[in-house]
């Protein structure tokens, strides 16, 4: 029934053939959530564990997923594996006592509310930051041929994600963004040169920031961004193996740049006027 979720075996056919993306097995879905086109899903309401149902359905029309299958007869033959229906229990003192570490309601719900402001409070400031710069962004101008490396850094990211899901996923990335955030090839392109257009333009505006305000990399900021970037981050285990990888010189921009563009970022927020 509604709002069950189901674990399912499920194969497409379109003109009597599986197709593409329309087979799978154990397949987690939760009926009601929309997540598949329309029909599946209360196709499957009142099956039972064990059952398989044949479903007639059609795509939408479009279908900016795969817009080949924009409007087409399809066919699934779906199992039912699995049931899991959800059950909110009733927040009480017995309850709290059993499965958390705290005794009570009370000091149970205090705290999610401390943990639910500091995560609002994080993601605020966040927002704020990324705002702020967007804003500095706006503000700036550029000299150069700057287009052009928007351009060509816009290309060889979408050439990255292509090979990426490629190998992993079997797909080009205009279909994997698709079917993930319903895009279609031109929302695509529109996100990818809005997200690297920015990136370009904010490696400018924090550089001549860093300039303009004289900031410089003490030795202890310096290795405490080396640790945390190559040996937190990347799990390095010293510098000689750092520097097997990539040169000295690499390393040394990589984490110069890095701390100058944060200070810049920083007086940027420091130096705001946010009307709350």
């Amino acid at each position: 029934q509604s709002g069950d979720t189901v674990s399912i075996d499920f194969t497409g056919y379109m003109d009597g053939e599986p197709f593409e993306g329309g087979t799978a097995t154990d397949y987690k879905l939760e009926i009601g959530s929309g997540s598949f086109i329309d029909g599946f899903e209360d196709g499957l309401i009142g099956v039972n564990i064990g059952e398989t149902v044949t479903l007639d359905l059609n795509f939408p029309d479009p279908y900016p997923n795969n817009t080949d299958y924009s409007g087409k007869p399809v066919k699934f033959d779906v199992k039912v594996n699995s049931i899991t229906e959800t059950v909110i229990p009733e927040l009480t003192d017995e309850f709290v006592a059993q499965n958390t570490e705290f005794t009570n309601t009370s000091d149970y719900v205090a705290s999610v509310r401390e943990e639910l402001m500091a995560e609002a409070e994080t993601e605020a400031d966040a927002q704020l930051r990324e705002e702020l710069l967007t804003k500095a962004i706006e503000n700036a101008s550029f000299g150069g041929d700057i287009d052009k490396e928007i351009e060509d850094t816009v290309a060889y990211w979408m050439s990255y994600y292509d090979n990426m899901y490629k190998t992993y996923y079997g797909v080009d990335a205009i279909t994997f963004f698709g079917a993930y955030y319903g895009w279609d090839e031109n929302e695509y392109k529109d996100f990818m040169n809005e997200q690297y257009g920015m990136s370009v333009k904010m490696k400018y505006v924090l550089a001549k920031i860093a300039e303009v305000e004289n900031i410089t990399v003490s030795e202890e900021e310096y290795e405490s961004k080396f640790s945390e970037m190559f040996f937190d981050y990347y799990g390095f285990t010293s510098k000689e193996e750092v520097f097997e990888n990539i040169s000295a010189e690499e390393a040394d921009k990589i984490i110069n740049d890095t701390i100058l563009q944060e200070k810049a970022e920083q007086i940027i927020v420091d130096n705001a006027v946010v009307n709350k």
